[in-house]
């Protein structure tokens, strides 16, 4: 048989006690729902984010020619925002390599580019503005190659840094080449470098 408070002060302190549990016990309930809630907001705004970053990637790059006999040689490059989303602060770097080590010279290009733009290596750069979703740009991007000789190996190193409207900022890199015996004047991707992060 279970013991039952006999007298009025008991029967208060046994309602104070049993009020207090409910409390911790609708206390902890209460911090493990706005968990959750919290989980499930950083969750979506996550998933929001990426389904609407934008995508900027090159989608043609022609192999070199000569520009003109000061200039040297240049090589054409179609970029492209693939996203849902303008690229904000959308910057551009890219060197043209033109000789037998192309391939090398460009993998050290690439190693050596800081987390901004401003930091990498030499190359030819255009600075902050906007490309808008769906929208493509192109630029020239020219080597002091002045002998305008072509080498067996063409080299485009290049490297996209852009950010969304929620200030999340990403990189893009990418490789094309092109051998001395091909006709083809599109440059193909190289097996590395070709990255969207």
């Amino acid at each position: 048989m279970r013991h039952r408070p006999t007298t009025e002060e008991e029967k208060r302190e046994a309602r104070e006690n049993k009020k207090f549990w409910i409390q911790v016990a609708t206390l902890i309930l209460l911090f493990i729902y706005t968990g959750v809630n919290v989980g499930i907001y950083w969750i979506t705004k996550t998933n929001f984010q990426r389904d609407e970053r934008p995508f900027v990637y090159a989608i043609e790059v022609d192999a070199a020619s000569p520009v003109d006999p000061v200039k040297g040689l240049g090589s054409r490059v179609v970029y492209h925002n693939y996203g849902k989303t303008p690229a904000l602060q959308f910057k551009f770097i890219g060197k043209l390599f033109n000789s037998p080590d192309s391939f090398a010279r460009a993998n050290e290009w690439f190693t050596r580019g800081g987390k901004d733009l401003t930091e990498a290596a030499e190359g030819q750069i255009i600075y902050p503005t906007i490309l808008m979703q769906g929208m493509q740009g192109e630029t020239l991007i020219v080597t002091p190659d002045t002998s305008q000789i072509m080498s067996e190996q063409q080299v485009v190193a290049i490297r996209f840094q852009y950010s969304d409207s929620f200030g999340n900022t990403y990189r893009t890199e990418a490789c094309y080449w092109r051998g001395a015996n091909s006709q083809d004047r599109t440059l193909v991707r190289c097996t590395g470098h070709n990255e969207i992060n």
